[in-house]
């Protein structure tokens, strides 16, 4: 998963080819085709572990946060606000 965020956290805009790590790196293999987590916020905010709240900026910095737990929490930037999303949610799923 390290390499993966590392690979987001490099990525100048979205790719499809991210996306499909993504969705390897998760679990979700089922699916024929990944969502496209890196260009949608909508879809990289499925990434945010259950229990967990999340927040984005214009300008592409992103956070998620333990529900309860304050000191609980992954921050991030990216080129693009759905970026810094799933940096931020990856992140935490690793926590």
């Amino acid at each position: 998963m390290k390499d993966l965020i590392e690979r987001l956290e490099k990525a100048t805009a979205p790719a499809r080819e991210l996306d499909h790590l993504i969705t390897v790196a998760i679990g979700d293999t089922d699916r024929l085709a990944s969502p496209k987590y890196t260009t949608s916020v909508d879809a990289a905010a499925r990434l945010v572990p259950d229990g967990w709240i999340w927040d984005l900026t214009s300008t592409g910095c992103s956070w998620c946060m333990a529900t309860g737990h304050l000191n609980t929490h992954e921050s991030s930037q990216g080129a693009t606000p759905a970026l810094a999303l799933c940096i931020a949610a990856l992140k935490a799923r690793n926590h």
